[in-house]
């Protein structure tokens, strides 16, 4: 059994402060330092600490667990976790991800991004090239990076054009069903595909009479295992 499984962080990622590159010249740190400015994170290595338990780096009294003096500005440029065997650092507020990366669970993608066609910064600038729907605007890019098709903000989404392929398999107990835990959005529809919205929210049964729960909790548990696993879990 395998599962795709998308976390979604809605917002921007300043990826040149996410992955660091640790080799000096031209295209290593140096000239990372110097673009960055103020905003720069500090060259100091933290990967040690990666094998230590967490005392040291970690300032649960503040709201960003990885602030230091209450500060989360100073966690965030206060060093990073050096990769094995690559020549790049992961942010120091991203113990778990450096963890993951150097043990092999996890791999980064970079330099991709949304375009219509293949572009270069010569086409931007003589406008001889189309560009992606409102390009730069955080909004409109999360959504592209849902429907997959950086032209068309309201198109199907590209998990549920998948699933628009695999036809029945959609039926076939809990595998191959395209589920969401955080409400419904463009990248689980498709044209003939509807994703099943589960709530994580207990919250969300408070203040119903027990009758009424009852009635909703069984209208879940159907002959589909997904379906009966999620109503023993609520109930």
């Amino acid at each position: 059994y395998k599962a795709l499984v998308c976390v979604f962080l809605n917002g921007g990622n300043d990826a040149f402060n996410t992955v660091i590159p640790t080799i000096n010249g031209v295209n290593g740190y140096d000239n990372y330092s110097s673009i960055r400015s103020s905003l720069v994170v500090k060259y100091d290595n933290l990967a040690s600490k990666l094998q230590n338990d967490t005392d040291g780096y970690i300032d649960l009294s503040s709201g960003n667990p990885y602030a230091s003096n209450n500060s989360e500005e100073e966690a965030y440029l206060k060093g990073l976790y050096h990769l094995n065997d690559m020549d790049i650092g992961i942010n120091a507020v991203m113990p778990e991800f450096a963890q993951l990366a150097n043990s092999g669970k996890v791999a980064i993608l970079g330099n991709i991004g949304t375009l219509v066609e293949p572009t270069t910064k010569n086409q931007i600038k003589s406008k001889s090239v189309v560009l992606p729907i409102n390009l730069f605007a955080h909004n409109h890019q999360r959504r592209v990076q849902q429907t997959g098709e950086a032209n068309n903000l309201f198109n199907s989404g590209w998990i549920g054009r998948l699933y628009d392929h695999w036809g029945d398999v959609n039926s076939v107990g809990p595998i191959g069903k395209n589920v969401s835990f955080s409400g419904n959005n463009y990248m689980l529809n498709g044209t003939n595909t509807d994703p099943i919205v589960l709530s994580t929210n207990p919250k969300g049964y408070d203040g119903k009479a027990p009758e009424n729960l009852r009635q909703e909790l069984s209208e879940l548990a159907s002959s589909r295992p997904l379906e009966h696993f999620y109503n023993k879990m609520i109930k």
